[in-house]
């Protein structure tokens, strides 16, 4: 284990003593210390201190069944000897996860790795924290929404029962704990196991050959893994104060833990393309044909005088490597034109291989990618945007949008607007961003973005309409995602969808996508099959009538309200308004004005 976690862990600058933990909190054995150097890095301190604790039997967490200590002082987070560590909170978090992205684990489970860990060393705050931005349906703060069905995310959502489940173990709460565990478990479990459960049921099995009760417990599972009746067999531990059981509840909870860490961390991210070769890249980037051959389909003109095809193709949830390439393949061959990717869909080099791939002239494809907020720093959004035209391997962008508005956001513009100059993308914009976000552009002496693209069909056209108005009047061209309801039931089934696609004889999704192009907007429908895909084309041979479209908009939104889906970050997200003088980083700002 040390030398895993050697491994794993980014080496830090602190100096760390000698720590022994145990896990009863009592005093220190009279056994010899571990043994550190001076200049003990953070992975040896944190291995040795769990080896330790493995050697005193069981997993060194204190808010293991019935083992809660109220002074979290003395658990084991709190006096490992690592500045960082013992602050806890975020500084904590920071530097797990980091070490591990450092050191190759994959991003979505760089989050789980750290979450684990520090419930091993009695850091169930900052795990919850984790695992809580994680598994909800909205970014993290480190490795980028999981896809939704995922086994990153259902390995979060589990991590995530596991912390409730200790939480209710902790305070002696049967129910408000226990009932949340059980709801990630339901939520995420009905049709899908985890790596781990094969080997956790092994263990468990192992673990119950002396406890009667136990063995009961593991003959009711079956042959598999059942989690919500190990929380069960967990809240029956306490209540009756059963010592085999809860000795047994225990150590099977150590292992889960372990079994999930272990997994996490030898889960390797993909590696990021060399450093971006500046001068290289120009090159590429200066000899590229400056206008989009649209090659007769129909076009927007954006505010920078580039045209923009009206119907594309998104890649957004689409698993990356194989699944992304074959499905971008597709619609190429469809006839799409017009590719939607995203750093933090993880799929920019799939798109471009399957480009690369189909022999069409790059002047004919129109390629969208966003810069994630992680990287709204202005050098590492400079050098995150080279990297997205890179990892596409088409010496450009065509389109490069700030992802949702976020800190540092203008300094962030600022970067595209210099990849701009630079001929490293061709057009800028922004997605999800509202009023007041564009209006802090502008305060800012920015020019305005050509695109702003945000979630857009009949159920939420009315909630938005003085954006799209604020848009078209400073010429930003409204570009939809979710035109297709993200295939809701109550959406698709609509009586009043159902009733124009009839009167069209087209399909409803048809409609819907003609219903944006009618109402100005950019479309981006996503398929994974090669005839959807072409049905999402044709829309180009009917048009609606402004009281159809109407029609659409005051029935779905009134029945419907809201379609819950998508992650919205429109509403209520920070404003920077600061002054141009605060970010010197543009010295051109040229383009359109407001």
């Amino acid at each position: 284990m040390a030398r895993a976690l050697r491994r794993v862990l980014r080496r830090t600058s602190c100096r760390a003593q000698p720590t022994v933990v145990d896990v009863e909190v009592q005093e220190p054995p009279a056994e010899a210390p571990v043994a550190f150097e001076e200049s003990a890095d953070a992975a040896g301190v944190v291995a040795a201190i769990l080896e330790r604790l493995e050697e005193q039997q069981g997993v060194p967490v204190r808010n293991q069944v019935m083992e809660y200590v109220p002074d979290p002082k003395r658990s084991p987070l709190a006096s490992c000897g690592i500045p960082q560590l013992e602050a806890g909170g975020e500084s904590a978090c920071s530097l797990l996860v980091n070490s591990f992205l450092t050191n190759g684990t994959d991003p979505h489970h760089a989050d789980i790795a750290a979450a684990t860990l520090l419930l091993m060393l009695g850091g169930l705050d900052e795990a919850n924290n984790l695992t809580t931005s994680h598994a909800l349906p909205t970014p993290t703060t480190y490795g980028g929404q999981p896809k939704l069905n995922s086994r990153a995310y259902a390995e979060a959502c589990y991590c995530q029962a596991i912390v409730h489940r200790m939480e209710g173990e902790q305070l002696g709460k049967f129910g408000a704990g226990f009932s949340r565990s059980d709801f990630w478990i339901s939520n995420t479990f009905s049709k899908r196991d985890l790596a781990i459960f094969p080997a956790l049921r092994e263990a468990a099995e192992a673990l119950a050959k002396n406890c009667s009760d136990a063995k009961s417990a593991m003959r009711a599972m079956g042959t598999s893994w059942e989690p919500r009746k190990f929380n069960r067999l967990c809240a029956d531990a306490m209540m009756f104060e059963d010592p085999e059981l809860l000795a047994f509840c225990k150590a099977v909870q150590g292992k889960e833990l372990r079994l999930l860490f272990d997994h996490c961390v030898n889960t390797k991210g993909r590696k990021l393309p060399p450093k971006v070769e500046p001068a290289k890249q120009q090159k590429k980037a200066d000899t590229a044909p400056l206008a989009f051959r649209s090659n007769g389909q129909p076009t927007y003109r954006l505010n920078d005088g580039r045209e923009m095809p009206q119907c594309g193709f998104g890649t957004y949830r689409i698993t990356p490597r194989q699944p992304t390439q074959s499905a971008v393949s597709m619609a190429l061959q469809a006839g799409y034109q017009m590719i939607d990717t995203a750093q933090c869909y993880e799929n920019e080099a799939d798109v471009g291989q399957a480009i690369a791939e189909s022999n069409i002239s790059r002047d004919s494809i129109f390629i969208t990618s966003k810069v994630w907020m992680d990287n709204y720093q202005y050098s590492t959004a400079l050098e995150s945007g080279r990297q997205s035209a890179q990892k596409a391997g088409l010496g450009y962008l065509d389109l490069l949008l700030l992802h949702a508005p976020g800190e540092r956001m203008i300094e962030a513009y600022d970067a595209i607007l210099e990849l701009q100059e630079l001929g490293i993308t061709r057009s800028v914009g922004v997605a999800n961003f509202g009023i007041p976000h564009l209006e802090a552009l502008r305060a800012a002496g920015r020019p305005p973005p050509a695109v702003n693209q945000i979630e857009m069909h009949p159920v939420i056209y009315l909630q938005r309409d003085e954006l799209v108005e604020y848009c078209r009047r400073h010429g930003i061209l409204v570009q939809a995602y979710g035109s297709l309801c993200s295939g809701e039931a109550k959406a698709l089934g609509h009586p009043a969808l159902q009733s124009v696609a009839q009167s069209r004889s087209v399909t409803p999704t048809q409609v819907l996508l003609r219903w944006g192009l009618d109402r100005g907007f950019g479309v981006i429908p996503k398929s994974m099959s090669r005839e959807r895909m072409e049905l999402n084309k044709e829309i180009f041979h009917f048009n609606l009538t402004e009281d159809e479209m109407r029609s659409l908009e005051v029935n779905m939104w009134s029945s419907i309200g809201s379609l819950g889906v998508y992650w919205n970050p429109v509403e209520g997200a920070a404003v920077q308004s600061e002054d141009a003088s605060g970010h010197p980083h543009l010295v051109k700002a040229s383009g359109p004005r407001w």
